[in-house]
């Protein structure tokens, strides 16, 4: 794999140049052809200045800047058409713009209808989650130490924490480089070839562990490292007759962790139970895998036959391979801790196969009548070599020879594979409207599975119908119903421990997962849902519509896990044009979601006991609530270059817990847990000149919340934890801005 990544980034560094050999010569021509008569549909260049005050890092928001802080605002927006009577007619479009505090973007297209096509795009995206703190040093790099100081302990109690802290930055800088090309042949032949890059740069928030069990372990929020590239290509190939057409594409997609396999970090924590003496400060370390580079490779052939104009038929076959073999981590580095088994293999060698086969019909037999009849299958091999693998707790324990004991547990490669097949009809009413009706047959077989095969049956009805030249009605309802094989709840057990292990446990233990307990994406289900639609012109000024829906799914055959889900939504909206210089527009929705579930708490070292015992069962009933009221004012008054635009919204949610329990249990309640969101916007555009426009904008946005998951948690609030010290809170984001645009059109 390494070869193909490294031709790939060759690839990748001429592929730009390339292109730009084909771009440059046809703006050139462009440029220098004297009978390139043209029209200039729009040539604007807007310059200016912005202020951010505040940030919204909570929604980790990708417009804003790092905190206060002045921007530069430009833009240009050139479109270039050539006259509609050109023998050889063309048009270049180019846009570039910094929108919002931070981002940025530039496209770039030019086309040759009927010869050859070429676009470039390009995005810089920030995303802040805000700044945390952190006793660690090298936030950014693939080592985070602590002061040489550093006073340990086996609790955050015994820490002075306040005195050795440093800024840990969370978010990313995403920058997104995609190019194209296309190219007709001749009248038979297209060919076309896309390139694109994504780079990721900053820090995430990560867990750095330490500790091989429920009673030892102990952890820091860390920033780890961010430095993802992805480079992605296409090409492909079409062939176009009359009747038929056939296409082939080769995909490639290479993922890379730049130099960073692994996030080492010294122990902040000592003298904890059940430790080896080397693990604890100042000589134990710990090691966090990132994620490894990988690549995917696709070839795909489509073919397309037209019988008649009431007849067509389309078929699609893709072969894929997604490998990673990157070498492995020791199993510790801590070098005092004894490690007799060595690793399997060097690398997991990883290899997902894919066959996707999907064909469509579409048939007319009746002018009313329109069928469609849909086929996929999908098959996800996984030949990964299975494997035991003797694992170290936590960088804090010796490893525990042979096979015979819960830390010696085998890989498992999931593969699936799926049956889809999709039958829809609609015909055409009289007096305006359709009537349609579908059905859906899906399949599922699974390995190392609770379930191994699952079938699902949806139907589907839906009318759309004209009540009035003002009015019109649309409802959909559906209804699935899931059934899934017997249930066996030790099925991964056994699976994934070794044979020696399962031998000296107790059948009445011999599980993870409580054996009552039913995973809802693998459980029987019965799904109902339904969609209302309302829409009307009371006016013609005054235009106003209505949604309504709700759905369910009933989990009536599981004893532990999901039982019930629902949600409903209302919606409205309404567009008022009242006097020929104003007009208003607004918006309402609320949204509701519930769901009961019901399980059982049992300990490790009673866990047969406990898991038999009803009196240790929990139940909680929670229920999220999401309401959104927004609206707008537009005044244009005629007869003078002037364009205010005023925008509001607010948005506002809560979620509430019931919970409840057996007499063996003692439960405290959930708080509730409520967040608000406004926005504000004020913006404008006056005409100084024919050519000159000023433009001005002030957008405020506030966010707060009094999630208890985040408020009062301080470093060292959880004993064996330290945490990031950052708060949700009240956070205000304010930005200003003042431009020029000009219009260069020739008048």
């Amino acid at each position: 794999m390494n070869g193909a990544r490294d031709w790939a980034s060759g690839l990748f560094l001429a592929g730009p140049l390339s292109l730009g050999l084909v771009f440059l010569p046809s703006v050139t021509a462009l440029a220098e052809d004297s009978e390139a008569d043209g029209v200039w549909h729009q040539l604007e260049l807007e310059l200016g200045l912005g202020y951010q005050s505040g940030e919204l890092t909570a929604l980790g928001r990708s417009d804003q800047l790092s905190g206060e802080g002045w921007r530069g605002i430009g833009g240009l927006n050139l479109d270039w058409r050539s006259a509609s009577d050109a023998e050889r007619p063309r048009w270049l479009r180019m846009q570039a713009e910094s929108f919002g505090p931070s981002a940025a973007a530039l496209t770039l297209d030019y086309n040759v209808p009927g010869e050859h096509r070429s676009r470039i795009d390009y995005r810089y995206l920030p995303r802040r989650l805000g700044d945390g703190l952190t006793p660690f040093e090298g936030a950014g790099t693939e080592t985070l130490t602590l002061p040489q100081d550093w006073q340990s302990g086996s609790s955050t109690a015994a820490m002075e924490l306040e005195e050795n802290l440093n800024r840990a930055p969370y978010g990313h800088v995403r920058e997104d480089l995609r190019l194209a090309h296309e190219r007709t042949l001749n009248q038979r032949w297209q060919t076309h070839v896309t390139m694109r890059e994504e780079q990721r740069r900053g820090n995430r928030p990560a867990a750095a562990v330490m500790g091989s069990t429920g009673g030892n372990v102990r952890a820091a929020l860390v920033p780890a490292p961010v430095d993802y590239t992805t480079r992605e290509a296409e090409l492909g190939l079409r062939y176009q007759r009359e009747s038929w057409h056939w296409e082939l594409s080769y995909f490639l997609s290479l993922f890379d962790n730049g130099n960073f396999e692994a996030l080492r970090f010294d122990n902040p924590f000592s003298d904890v139970g059940g430790w080896h003496a080397s693990a604890s400060h100042p000589q134990g370390r710990g090691h966090l895998g990132l994620p490894p580079s990988n690549q995917s490779q696709q070839l795909r052939s489509g073919l397309g036959y037209v019988f008649s104009p009431r007849l067509r038929l389309s078929t699609d076959l893709q072969l894929g391979r997604s490998e990673q073999d990157e070498a492995f981590l020791p199993y510790t580095i801590n070098p005092d801790l004894s490690v007799s088994d060595s690793l399997p293999r060097d690398s997991l060698d990883g290899r997902v196969d894919l066959l996707r086969v999907s064909s469509r019909l579409n048939w007319r037999p009746m002018d009313r009548l329109r069928l469609d009849i849909r086929h996929h299958y999908e098959d996800r091999d996984n030949q990964t070599p299975v494997d035991v693998y003797n694992s170290v707790g936590g960088d804090a324990v010796n490893q525990t020879p042979g096979e015979a004991h819960g830390r010696a547990r085998r890989n498992l490669p999931v593969s699936f594979t799926e049956h889809r097949l999709d039958l829809d009809a609609g015909w055409r009413l009289s007096g305006g409207g359709q009537l349609r009706g579908g059905y859906r047959r899906k399949i599922m077989e699974r390995d190392f599975s609770e379930v191994g095969r699952t079938e699902e049956d949806r139907f589907r009805l839906g009318l759309r119908r004209s009540l009035s030249d003002r009015q019109q009605l649309s409802i959909q309802a559906e209804h699935s119903r899931r059934r899934a094989d017997e249930y066996d709840p030790t099925a991964i057990y056994f699976h994934t421990f070794t044979e020696a292990y399962v031998e000296g446990v107790d059948e009445s233990v011999q599980f993870e997962n409580h054996p009552l307990l039913r995973r809802y994406n693998l459980a029987d289900r019965d799904q109902y849902r339904v969609n209302l639609r309302w829409d009307m012109a009371v006016s013609e000024s005054l235009h106003w519509g209505a949604n309504i829906s709700q759905s369910r799914d009933d989990y009536k055959d599981s004893p532990l896990g999901l039982e019930r889900g629902q949600s409903q939504g209302l919606a409205g909206d309404v567009a008022w044009y009242w006097h020929e210089d104003w007009s208003l527009d607004g918006f309402a929705t609320v949204d509701t979601i519930e769901a009961d579930q019901r399980n059982r708490s049992f300990r490790g070292s009673m866990k047969g006991p406990d898991s038999v015992d009803p009196d240790r069962d929990w139940y909680l009933e929670n229920e999220d609530r999401v309401s959104v009221l927004g609206g707008g004012v537009n005044f244009e008054p005629e007869g003078r270059d002037l364009r205010l635009r005023l925008e509001w919204s607010e948005s506002r949610s809560r979620s509430e817990f019931d919970i409840r329990s057996g007499p063996a249990l003692s439960l405290e309640p959930i708080p509730t847990v409520r967040s608000r969101g406004r926005v504000f916007s004020l913006s404008g555009r006056h005409a100084l000149r024919d050519n000159l426009n000023l433009n001005w904008r002030w957008y405020r946005d506030r966010y707060r919340s009094d999630d208890w998951a985040w408020s009062d948690i301080d470093l060292d609030t959880m004993s064996g934890v330290i945490a990031s010290g950052q708060e949700l809170g009240s956070q205000t984001l304010d930005w200003y801005s003042l431009s020029l645009s000009w219009d260069f059109r020739p008048r």
